[in-house]
């Protein structure tokens, strides 16, 4: 009697994953695909109100998806084709990703379920380069790219601006791209300089001058702490900059003026941070005032800088003018400084810048300062006069002379009472001083002729 041993064998066949180049191969790709399936058929499992199924399994690549009554299921996979997770996109954030072309789009493949933000305002989904985010009130935004990336290094709608409020918008210049932000604020982005965010008091403010299309232009850094360590800036693309306080709000310096301020240091030279928006003038000038003196520009001179204390530039002369006084051989020209007195009057008071022939005057506009005591000092703006036989450096000379004379004269016996007039204007402090009798007495030994009075 013989006996029989039977066996069973098990026939284990395993397929490489990838051919001799490094790509998978056409049986791996098929052993792929159903993992996917199982992947997204699992997570529809797990969402008891994603309904049934609405439409076939869809390969665009390396990513799979699935539609169902409430929701589509994607699953990204790895180079090799491999899914290894699965997020479903639902609701307006479903919609707002099919229009844009879903997992075709820029944006890619989701990454998140549909989630909140932590003070549950929006709804969002993040994607491979953007994100959707929704609110009841402002609808369905996407933030994508470089101001995404941008966005995500400051702590996405977590951090200082808050979430998206707006799409990905080109602007009417037409040569920056910019989201708005919940929090008061926007990112801007160029090819050439990237993507910068402005904020706050700044954003409002450069908003208020135009944005893109004002002289500013477009953000081109970051908001930054300037090195008083108080002040917080944005450069932008026209040259300029805004700067802001919670003190004082934020003030704007822009073009000659911020180049020369730029030149002389910035925030590290000795004038420090801008203190005032660009104030104009009379007869052109402009100015701004900063923590450490006062940069005026005029188109026919340029900028002039004037080192001093912030309150120093509540002391002008009103108004400068030059009256031409004439002799029988002789052109006398003074220079003659309008002060306003307290009662509304006006007194005028001249120094004589001495002979000149007769020619034909150019005027251009200065601007000199005249240190009077430890505390105060007189910003005068004035009218050089020159013809074709005088050197424009000649009449300077004798125009500084006259100002100094101008400003000791004035108040060279008055420090203390104007000292206690910080806020009031040079015609006020000087009307109040010494009276308009006085100022008569103070330039009789200075005139060459008559005293003009308005």
């Amino acid at each position: 009697m013989s006996s029989h041993r039977s066996a069973s064998f098990r026939i284990s066949v395993h397929y490489p994953d990838c051919d001799d180049l490094g790509y998978p191969t056409f049986q791996q790709l098929l052993h792929n695909q159903d993992a996917a399936v199982d992947l997204i058929a699992k997570k529809a499992a797990s969402l008891p109100w994603i309904g049934p199924p609405k439409g076939g399994f869809v390969i665009n690549e390396n990513e799979y998806s699935r539609p169902y009554t409430n929701a589509t299921i994607f699953a990204q996979a790895d180079a090799f084709g491999k899914a290894t997770i699965a997020y479903e996109v639902h609701g307006d954030i479903l919609k707002k990703y099919i229009t844009l072309g879903g997992d075709r789009s820029k944006l890619g493949c989701p990454v998140t379920d549909e989630l909140w933000t932590s003070d549950r305002g929006c709804r969002f989904n993040n994607f491979t380069s953007g994100a959707i985010y929704c609110n009841s009130k402002i609808g369905t935004c996407v933030v994508k790219d470089e101001i995404y990336k941008k966005w995500m290094t400051m702590d996405g709608a977590e951090g200082v601006m808050g979430y998206p409020v707006s799409d990905e918008t080109l602007t009417p210049g037409g040569v920056t791209r910019f989201n708005m932000f919940s929090h008061g604020g926007a990112i801007y982005y160029t090819v050439t300089r990237g993507a910068f965010w402005i904020y706050g008091d700044i954003y409002k403010k450069w908003m208020a001058t135009g944005g893109e299309l004002g002289d500013l232009g477009y953000p081109v850094s970051d908001e930054e702490l300037a090195p008083d360590g108080v002040c917080r800036f944005n450069k932008f693309s026209g040259g300029g900059a805004i700067f802001s306080t919670p003190e004082r709000g934020a003030v704007k310096v822009a073009g000659y003026i911020y180049k020369r301020w730029v030149a002389l240091g910035g925030g590290s030279g000795y004038l420090g941070s801008p203190i005032t928006d660009e104030i104009a003038c009379k007869y052109d000038t402009r100015y701004n005032d900063f923590s450490g003196g006062s940069i005026w520009w005029h188109p026919s001179i340029g900028t002039r800088e004037f080192a001093g204390k912030e309150t120093n530039h509540n002391i002008n002369i009103t108004e400068i003018l030059i009256d031409e006084l004439r002799s029988a051989r002789v052109d006398n020209l003074y220079i003659t400084a309008f002060i306003a007195t307290v009662s509304g009057g006006v007194q005028a008071i001249a120094v004589p810048l001495g002979e000149h022939s007769v020619g034909f005057v150019y005027p251009s506009l200065m601007l000199q300062n005249c240190s009077i005591g430890d505390e105060e000092t007189v910003t005068f703006t004035y009218l050089v006069v020159h013809n074709h036989s005088n050197k424009r450096e000649d009449v300077l000379k004798k125009l500084e002379v006259a100002i100094h004379k101008l400003g000791t004269a004035a108040i060279e016996e008055n420090v203390i009472s104007l000292n206690s007039m910080r806020k009031l204007s040079i015609g006020d402090a000087i009307g109040t001083a010494i009276g308009r009798a006085r100022v008569s007495q103070l330039f009789a030994h200075l005139r060459d002729g008559p005293i003009v009075v308005a």
